[in-house]
């Protein structure tokens, strides 16, 4: 549909109140908001039209976060079938789709509608795509944009990455910014291979993806300096990884995205900052020395050396 006048868009909500057949418009410069949301709404809830799990797609691409809502509410009852695990799976792949929109987009707002809905459908995510968005840091890495154009990341363009391609083609670029990312994403594949083993003996799907992807979504928020989007990832990490020890490396990764794009220099060291104020607020919440002190000492199942080695890094 090409532009067209207030008028001629009355006619088309008319028409479509007495038809229900709309499928798709564009707005005109004319159009009103109200005239504008009735015809979304035409087009996304219309189950007749359109699966479910499209229309959670187009509302969030639309930025409507009440049709997002919407959506989700009724997501399990389209799922076809159901036996719990399929239900399951239906709305995390689901789920994943619109997520992956939303983080493109920095949809702060709309992410942490789907994060109550489906965690795990972050282990889903394309992460290769999120690093082939235009963005300066990326794009003048010569070693990433090397490994982007490879045979197997061009395949597995619009799939969920795997921790084993995840590591083939970002961690040349991510070593050079996270300190002890290698020996994470070891653990990373030491865990998806226990993981796998144990899904075998209940005859399930082979695990191969991220278990928590969220540190990892964080760290890219990081990159590309949305301190929005790395709070509300690092938010929903906490419930699963060591709150003080992310930050403190989110604040490392920040300071040496300064020294990589010297333009943008003053955004990196500010968020640093930022930051390292989010894991000082979780320490003060020690009630004594000796508590925090053996916060600082604690290690980690994935990341290297305590959260003192890392402040001290």
């Amino acid at each position: 549909m090409g532009r067209v006048s207030t008028q001629e868009m009355s006619e088309i909500a008319e028409e479509d109140l007495a038809k229900k057949k709309v499928k798709s418009f564009a707005l005109s410069e004319t159009s009103t908001a109200a005239l504008d949301l009735h015809l979304l709404n035409a087009v996304i809830n219309d189950d007749t039209q359109i699966r479910a799990g499209s229309r959670l797609q187009l509302a969030v691409q639309w930025n409507r976060k009440e049709v997002v809502q919407s959506v989700m509410v009724n997501l399990r009852n389209t799922a076809p079938g159901h036996d719990a695990a399929t239900v399951e799976n239906y709305v995390r792949v689901q789920v994943a789709q619109a997520l992956q929109i939303a983080i493109e987009r920095e949809q702060a707002d709309i992410i942490k509608m789907l994060f109550v809905q489906q965690e795990k459908a972050v282990g889903l995510l394309d992460f290769l795509s999120l690093y082939r968005l235009d963005h300066p840091l990326f794009a003048t890495s010569a070693i990433l944009q090397s490994k982007l154009a490879e045979g197997q990341a061009l395949d597995a363009f619009g799939k969920p990455t795997t921790i084993a391609l995840y590591e083939a083609v970002l961690l040349p670029f991510l070593r050079e910014f996270i300190p002890g990312i290698d020996h994470a994403l070891v653990r990373e594949q030491e865990e998806s291979h226990a993981r796998s083993r144990s899904a075998r003996a209940a005859k399930k799907a082979t695990a191969k993806y991220f278990e928590d992807g969220l540190p990892h979504l964080m760290l890219w928020a990081v990159f590309i300096g949305s301190v929005e989007l790395a709070r509300v990832f690092w938010q929903q990490s906490t419930k699963h990884t060591d709150p003080i020890r992310l930050a403190l490396i989110a604040a490392q990764v920040s300071k040496q995205a300064a020294q990589a794009r010297p333009s943008a220099a003053q955004l990196y060291l500010r968020n640093a900052d930022v930051f390292q104020g989010w894991a000082v607020s979780v320490l003060d919440k020690c009630p004594n020395q000796n508590q925090a002190t053996i916060v600082l000492m604690r290690p980690s199942l994935i990341w290297p050396g305590t959260i003192l080695q890392v402040r001290t890094a």
